[in-house]
């Protein structure tokens, strides 16, 4: 064999064993790079969403997260059967769900006492539990109101911060909301005992001397 072939065929072995070496070596890179427990990832970080019940002395109950602290005034006005606020520590803004005397006999004749034109705001209508409701926003809330025999039902958003974490508990409350019979056992908010309900009980915290107007 002539000394030009054996040259040749050195060649073309280097070259080849060259290949081989790139071809293992963007093997074991591939491997190294690749995503590793990235698979469900995303799914660690979603908390689901606890709920709590509050019922009311006066006989209304409803569903709220249980991210949310209710807070009920230990002294109604003569004219409030009963009141709840919900607020949350990291979000700005407040629910308010709230039993009115009223002698009001239709929804109109009682926005036109509050100094609200039906024509200037839309609403819309809904259900609050059995009752027939109107949602419309004023002053930068949201407000659903309900009228029943003598007593108006309102349930009142107030979140310009950060409406799309609240508008998730208004509408639990509202889809939740039901009657009950008033429970003569509880009395007036003033005898009973003061808990944050931020755990997993449904107690609610009683403010001290509270008058609402």
């Amino acid at each position: 064999m002539g000394r030009g072939k054996i040259l040749l065929i050195v060649i073309i072995a280097g070259l080849m064993a060259a290949l081989a070496a790139v071809m293992i070596g963007s093997s074991h890179t591939n491997q190294v790079v690749s995503p590793v427990g990235k698979t469900g990832g995303s799914s660690s970080s979603t908390r689901t969403v606890s709920y709590l019940t509050y019922q009311d002395p006066s006989g209304f109950r409803f569903d709220y997260p249980d991210s949310l602290r209710a807070t009920a005034p230990a002294t109604l006005a003569d004219n409030l059967y009963g009141k709840v606020g919900l607020t949350s520590k990291q979000h700005a803004g407040r629910i308010e769900v709230i039993a009115q005397a009223t002698t009001a006999t239709d929804l109109d004749t009682w926005l036109a006492a509050q100094k609200i034109d039906p024509t200037k705001t839309p609403a819309r209508q809904l259900k609050l539990a059995d009752l027939t409701a109107e949602q419309f926003a004023t002053s930068g809330a949201t407000i659903t109101v309900a009228l029943d025999q003598g007593a108006v039902m309102i349930v009142k958003l107030e979140a310009k911060a950060d409406p799309a974490y609240w508008i998730t508990g208004y509408n639990k409350i509202l889809t939740s909301f039901a009657f009950v019979r008033p429970d003569a056992n509880q009395g007036n908010a003033n005898n009973q005992t003061t808990v944050d309900n931020t755990g997993t009980s449904g107690a609610v915290e009683f403010e001290g001397e509270e008058v609402v107007q």
